[in-house]
């Protein structure tokens, strides 16, 4: 172990990461905590100054598994220490960090751009050959192939400034009534660290496995829910199996959720939880809560928030911050959901039929203060990055949201499983909303499950009244869940 620690000040990052482990383990093993901790932080800076030389957003979330087992023995370190708030940083330190790289806007490629709008086409023509009985394999080869050289294009963007050093007693300022419940697993076993009016505990919560076989169970339920099919008697049974779950994740989480005492919630899941539909809960069913990858990043999008409500009248005054209302195509009811959030927003831009194309969703998103889209939502677990909005020249991807020079304030994707991110090792997210977030969109609205047609038409312009009228994102969700079950899935992601 010695002889590999000798390695950490050479060779590349993986290696160098590598040797700060070693390091890092010859430290606990000789019984000093301390410089193994200065170990670990050493190592996961090598991690963040080879972050920061890569553009690629799907490099960047990959290379957060060099850094897993170093980030995992800091956990165990901080554990031991019994010290809540270093727990916290030492999750922070290792959490979303590639969505936390302020972005350094390269110039517009016209190459990748060029690709993106082939790939639309593409993607068009595999549908109508589907539906027309045609032969697809041709076609789904084609897309196949665009998909590789935009994935390799976009891997020679620039490079991203490092985030700034995480500081508990910064977050525990800009958290005011709010408080914190982050969760964080140390092999295999689940704890919950709660910020509250600045005094940090942690709370042992079971077990990871516990949690996502009751996150499993709940999810089932809902899609079966969800879909509206079968017997009574069956339908019956799924609403019972949603409960239990629900109610058995709420036991779980208790002592976090009593320790917050009753103000809105700031929550940081971990691994599958991402995932979980957390106002099914019953102690979060009508109270305000938002939903972010790091606490971090919810203290960067709750500043950028701030900092913004002086900018709102320089961009009336430019042209920019009306509302942006899209429908895309073969979604019931979807043109009369962007006119009616459009009529309850005072006017705004209203992009419906042929107008509604990637290219000009991406022009009015360009700098917008709201932006509200109503459309097929698509998660690719095979390639997140390609996730998509349908609109009317084919799919708008996180490639194509990626380009934005200045991404919307606020943004409703009023879609299927727009909220759903894939995790790598480090808690990095891959997909629609955790891509916006990464762009600097202070808070983003989307369902981690299929939202029913009439639930987004009745629940867009009553939101947008209340956003209007001055509640923040997550009190304005919080208050409309009562009155429309199929907002279940609905979840406020960021500042709130």
């Amino acid at each position: 172990v010695a002889r590999t620690a000798s390695a950490r000040q050479r060779g590349g990052p993986g290696g160098r990461i590598a040797a700060w482990h070693a390091e890092a383990l010859l430290r606990v093993h000789e019984q000093r905590p301390a410089a193994a901790v200065r170990a670990v932080h050493a190592g996961l800076s090598v991690l963040e100054d080879h972050r920061a030389v890569l553009g690629a957003t799907e490099l960047r979330a990959r290379a957060g598994v060099h850094g897993e087992a170093l980030a995992r023995l800091g956990l165990r370190l901080a554990l031991n220490r019994g010290d809540a708030r270093g727990l916290l940083a030492a999750a922070e330190r290792h959490r979303a960090q590639a969505l936390q790289f302020p972005p350094v806007r390269p110039p517009v490629d016209p190459v990748l751009a060029g690709l993106l709008g082939e790939l639309r086409h593409a993607a068009m023509r595999v549908d109508q050959a589907r539906l027309g009985g045609e032969d697809t394999r041709a076609a789904t080869a084609h897309v196949a192939r665009l998909e590789r050289s935009i994935v390799e294009r976009a891997r020679h963007a620039d490079t991203w400034e490092a985030p700034h050093a995480f500081s508990a007693a910064d977050l525990a300022g800009a958290l005011d009534e709010r408080a914190l419940i982050e969760l964080v697993e140390i092999d295999g076993d689940l704890h919950a660290v709660t910020l509250v009016d600045g005094r940090a505990q942690r709370h042992a919560v079971g077990t990871l496995a516990d949690a996502e076989q009751q996150l499993e169970s709940l999810r089932f339920a809902l899609l079966r829910l969800v879909a509206g099919h079968g017997t009574a008697r069956g339908r019956a049974a799924f609403a019972t199996m949603r409960d239990t779950a629900a109610a058995n994740l709420q036991a779980q989480l208790a002592p976090a959720f009593a320790a917050t005492r009753g103000a809105p919630i700031v929550l940081v899941p971990t691994r599958s939880l991402h995932t979980l539909p957390w106002a099914v809960l019953p102690t979060l069913s009508d109270r305000p809560f938002s939903v972010v990858p790091s606490a971090a990043l919810w203290q960067r999008a709750a500043t950028s928030h701030a900092s913004g409500m002086a900018d709102r009248a320089r961009d009336g005054a430019n042209g920019h911050g009306r509302t942006l209302a899209v429908a895309g195509p073969d979604l019931a009811g979807a043109q009369a959901e962007a006119e009616a959030v459009a009529a309850a927003a005072g006017g705004g831009t209203v992009l419906t039929g042929a107008a509604a194309s990637a290219s000009a969703t991406l022009a009015a998103l360009d700098g917008c203060e709201h932006a509200h889209i109503a459309a097929h939502g698509t998660f690719r677990a095979d390639n997140p990055l390609f996730s998509s909005l349908q609109l009317a020249d084919g799919p708008l991807t996180v490639f194509d949201l990626e380009t934005l020079t200045r991404a919307p304030r606020r943004i409703d994707l009023f879609a299927c499983d727009a909220g759903i991110a894939d995790v790598q090792p480090g808690d990095e997210l891959m997909g629609l909303t955790a891509a916006l977030l990464g762009l600097g969109t202070a808070t983003v609205i989307a369902s981690v499950l299929p939202l029913p047609d009439a639930a987004g038409l009745a629940l867009a312009p009553q939101l947008v009244r209340r956003l209007a009228a001055g509640d923040r994102a997550d009190e304005a969700l919080a208050a409309l869940r009562a009155d429309e079950p199929g907002a279940a899935g609905l979840v406020c992601f960021g500042a709130g």
